[in-house]
């Protein structure tokens, strides 16, 4: 995991086009980042032995990036693109790293694979999040049609619940009237947004709201946990089961094999359980 800030080192080796493919030093080595937003930043790359260099790259930006060293001179193998992610320094996890290390029986102060379990924190969060809802406040910003076949609506459906609130209702097509959100009645639960009066939306609109909650519930945080455990376990080779669990108790989810079925359980326990309005 890269976060925003964070310097992460770009590596890339050298070979000629022997049988077998030695490897052999460029006349110049040059690495081009292209950013996010489009932009594209290129520097010369350091060397560290014959063949093998390296750049060290500060992000400025969130998001995916892609990169490639180049080498200048004859007879030097052409390199691949590739890519790599940067976070921003906010998080949506339902448990802490703390959390997952004392799950796993972990020392806290072995940081061997920090990098790995904040992966799989965030991974086990997005399940959580898909069949329970958001459990962070989160602001997201969405389009969502409102009317069919020319015919305005009274009623918005936006994707993330629940909704703790509104900030704008922006309409995207020229010429059609803003509505007074002042007047808008919500269905936090389900992400309906009610016109209160006898106005209607029409064409697309622009949807500014905060979704999530100001806590996080015990059992989520302990699905969360027993998801965790299911990636490590599959990760390391060894038994996929939760320890304490039969091997009965599993469940082939979204393309998991042996998925924890407890986990599913904690989630269905939990009253935000397959909210009506998520997408």
């Amino acid at each position: 995991m890269t976060t925003l800030g964070a310097i992460i080192r770009l590596t890339t080796s050298f070979y000629d086009s022997s049988t077998p493919p030695v490897l052999v030093d460029p006349t110049t080595v040059t690495i081009n980042i292209t950013l996010p937003d489009g932009t594209t930043v290129s520097q010369t790359a350091s060397k560290d032995s014959t063949g093998i260099y390296h750049y060290d790259y500060t992000t400025t930006q969130v998001g995916i990036h892609q990169f490639y060293f180049a080498g200048s001179g004859s007879n030097v193998s052409v390199q691949r693109p590739d890519v790599f992610t940067v976070d921003a320094l906010t998080t949506t996890a339902l448990i802490s790293l703390q959390d997952a290390k004392a799950t796993l029986n972990m020392s806290f102060t072995n940081h061997a694979n920090d990098d790995k379990l904040l992966d799989y924190i965030q991974s086990a969060t997005e399940i959580i999040n898909n069949e329970c809802g958001f459990t962070l406040a989160t602001t997201f910003t969405e389009t969502v049609t409102s009317s069919i076949d020319g015919v305005g609506r009274q009623v918005l459906i936006v994707s993330r619940t629940p909704v703790i609130s509104v900030s704008s209702v922006t309409p995207r097509m020229v010429g059609m009237p803003t509505i007074d959100i002042s007047t808008l009645k919500i269905n936090n639960e389900s992400g309906v947004l009610y016109l209160a009066n006898w106005f209607a939306w029409y064409g697309p609109q622009q949807v500014t709201y905060i979704a999530g909650r100001s806590y996080v519930p015990a059992a989520l945080q302990d699905a969360c946990k027993l998801i965790v455990n299911y990636f490590w376990e599959t990760q390391q080779g060894g038994a996929t089961g939760v320890p304490g669990m039969g091997g009965s108790e599993t469940i082939d989810y979204g393309g998991y094999p042996s998925f924890p079925v407890r986990a599913l359980d904690l989630m269905r326990m939990s009253p935000y359980y397959a909210a009506p309005g998520l997408a």
